[in-house]
């Protein structure tokens, strides 16, 4: 009985070691040093440009601010060893620290390269089949434990822009998908473990296709009317880990954000800009997304009933002939 007591506890630990451990976001870069035309790109603190992100979290069930303090730093690692260099952190408003992002490479008279997270994901097939053991006995349970039966994906998007601060130029958009699957046993299953390798991935592949455009001196550049409203419109400004939200706006009137009653009207009705500019005025940003879309966006702030400040804020996207292609509403308090 005891025998069995302790070969019993021995499988749960091994089962347990297979499927319940987690992801430690600290990768080893293992990239290879590039080439980057007449001028290596300085590049920002990494961003995490999700919007919206439930808990806050990068990792499920982990703690966002250590995980994300582990990934930015591997992800910075990553871009020194392929020839970049780092530009510090800047405290203040978003708009402060994207100031100063752009004084610095203008300074170094070195485009800026802003890179960070867009989307991560983890998915996996539960291992229950190793709970035959309960019914079948532990010898056909280890049997099935040690079988390769149990899928593993990790997913990861990066996006990245390029400015000329100097000429006032976006130099190019780059956005990039690593996919990782694996099949597993009980012991070895673990989904978690698959996403460092996968922002890992997605980055190399993000950083070779900046170097191509680098080297053939980055053909798709297109003029920036303000290059510091665009990267503060994009979430791009000081690298902190946090969700990228839309810039604030202290000054704002009081009262209902203006486009709250009508920004089901846009995605529904609404097609051409004209229609957009008519019905809510001019907006604070006007430029291009990470796409090439034309990006109009409003943002409002005011009081809740909490006494808690609600910022609430539209982009409206549109297709090169002027058509609405896409519609985001969002209100955070």
């Amino acid at each position: 009985m005891r025998r069995l007591q302790l070969v019993t506890l021995l499988a749960l630990a091994l089962l347990s070691a297979g499927c319940a451990a987690g992801a430690d976001m600290r990768y080893r870069p293992a990239a290879s040093q590039r080439a980057w035309g007449a001028k290596a790109p300085c590049f920002a603190p990494p961003v995490d440009f999700r919007f919206g992100v439930s808990a806050g979290q990068l990792v499920p069930g982990q703690d966002y601010a250590s995980d994300w303090r582990d990934l930015s730093a591997s992800l910075v690692e990553h871009a020194q060893a392929a020839g970049l260099s780092p530009l510090p952190a800047r405290a203040g408003s978003r708009e402060q620290q994207a100031e100063a992002l752009l004084a610095e490479a203008k300074r170094r008279a070195a485009p800026l390269l802003v890179f960070g997270l867009s989307e991560s994901i983890v998915l996996g097939a539960p291992p229950q089949v190793t709970y035959l053991w309960f019914l079948f006995g532990l010898g056909p349970g280890f049997v099935a434990m040690a079988v390769p039966m149990h899928d593993e994906h990790a997913s990861a998007v990066y996006r990245a822009f390029v400015i000329d601060p100097a000429q006032g130029e976006l130099l190019g958009t780059f956005t990039v998908r690593s996919k990782l699957h694996n099949v597993a046993n009980a012991y070895s299953y673990n989904p978690l473990a698959l996403l460092p390798q996968a922002h890992r991935d997605a980055l190399e592949e993000l950083l070779g296709q900046v170097s191509q455009a680098a080297q053939a001196g980055f053909p798709k550049r297109e003029a920036l009317e303000d290059p510091l409203a665009f990267l503060v419109a994009q979430g791009g400004a000081g690298g902190g880990g946090r969700p990228a939200t839309a810039p604030p706006a202290a000054a704002a009137p009081a009262g209902p954000p203006p486009f709250l009653t009508r920004w089901r009207e846009l995605q529904e009705g609404v097609t051409q800009v004209e229609e957009v500019l008519e019905k809510l005025g001019k907006p604070i940003v006007d430029g291009p997304d990470d796409r090439g879309r034309r990006m109009l966006f409003w943002t409002h702030a005011a009081p809740g009933p909490s006494g808690a400040v609600i910022s609430s804020s539209l982009s409206v996207f549109l297709r090169k002939d002027g058509v609405v292609d896409e519609v985001r509403f969002a209100s955070t308090e």
